[in-house]
């Protein structure tokens, strides 16, 4: 057996077998340093995209919060606002029925009487109402518009303006002959006759009517008063003019301005003969009178170039069909140009703006 596992040297020593080192195959470097890149890579992009992402979400939440905080302040802040009571359609329902039966003053007693208890039902409680019993004669509402409403803190002024007739009755006398018989014979003698006769004094004023809303409800809490309708019109201004002209804004070539008003003549005709649907080709927003009126004539005419269209100013005279009655109209039209024909882009009815 030592024979197999020794070795006799040529000087008699014995030795033993060195045994063989065996390695295992080792891998190519370079795969292996690009399969580590590629993974450390990944885990950076992960790590800087949850990065990213954390500080998009808590961006995220803090708008969300200051929009939250921001909402629940304007409601808390400011609530949506009730309409006031005294600025109800239902206010103008009461007081219109109270101006009816305030207004008509009747001439039976009967009535009278039927229009105090009616009235005792919109006034407030014990507010005593006008002593009618030297009134002869009777009040009727002849028309009514509602003016406008005055609102206190409690209360509310509503105004109308009213015409109304106050007509009297007077007692006067007139002759009259009559017959009668004399024995047999029949003669005409002249007596005074008494009768009543109306006299009628037509009012025109402004009532004004106390009301307070109280649970939902109405009622007038004090007399009422009357004015004199206040004026409503002035003169103390300038009427609408065309500010391009007042700017002394150059206008179109001539040839271009003939051509427009050429077109501006054959569309007017139409606007005010035909139908929305026949100038529709004609116009972006289409309108039209559909032979209301009869057109006569462009009094005034000016045209300006504007952002690479036409800005038109336009005076003219329409008349009403069927009769020889006119009226003045005045247009601002803007024109845009393809292909050799006009569109109008925009119709407005003044002289003023754009």
């Amino acid at each position: 057996m030592l024979k197999k596992i020794k070795k006799v040297l040529p000087d008699g020593k014995i030795s033993r077998e060195k045994k063989e080192k065996r390695k295992l195959p080792k891998g190519k470097k370079k795969s292996g340093k690009g399969t580590r890149i590629t993974i450390w890579l990944c885990i950076i992009l992960i790590a800087v995209s949850g990065v990213f992402a954390y500080l998009k979400s808590t961006k995220v939440e803090v708008e969300t919060a200051k929009n939250t905080s921001k909402i629940s302040f304007l409601l808390k802040e400011k609530p949506v606002e009730k309409i006031s009571d005294y600025q109800s359609n239902k206010l103008l329902l009461f007081t219109n029925d109270f101006l009816e039966q305030y207004i008509n003053v009747p001439v039976n007693i009967d009535d009278r009487t039927m229009r105090t208890e009616t009235l005792a039902k919109l006034y407030a409680t014990e507010l005593k109402q006008d002593d009618l019993s030297n009134f002869e004669g009777y009040r009727e509402l002849k028309s009514k518009t509602y003016f406008s409403t005055v609102e206190y803190k409690d209360m509310a002024i509503v105004q109308y303006d009213v015409t109304y007739n106050n007509v009297g009755l007077v007692e006067k006398e007139r002759k009259k002959k009559e017959k009668y018989k004399d024995g047999k014979t029949e003669k005409i003698r002249e007596v005074v006759e008494k009768y009543q006769e109306k006299e009628i004094k037509k009012v025109h004023a402004l009532i004004n009517i106390p009301v307070r809303s109280v649970d939902g409800g109405y009622t007038v809490i004090e007399n009422v008063f009357f004015t004199q309708v206040p004026k409503l019109s002035t003169n103390k201004t300038k009427p609408v003019e065309n500010k391009m002209d007042v700017e002394q804004k150059p206008e179109i070539s001539a040839t271009e301005k003939d051509n427009v008003e050429a077109f501006l003549q054959d569309f007017f005709k139409r606007y005010a003969s035909t139908s929305v649907d026949d100038l529709a080709y004609m116009m972006k927003k289409p309108e039209a009178l559909n032979g209301l009126k009869e057109f006569q004539e462009i009094i005034y005419f000016k045209a300006y170039e504007q952002k690479k269209q036409i800005l038109v100013k336009v005076s003219l005279i329409f008349k009403d069909t069927g009769s020889t009655m006119t009226n003045t109209e005045d247009f601002s039209l803007t024109l845009s140009k393809k292909d050799g024909k006009y569109f109008i882009e925009k119709l407005t009815h003044t002289l003023g703006g754009n």
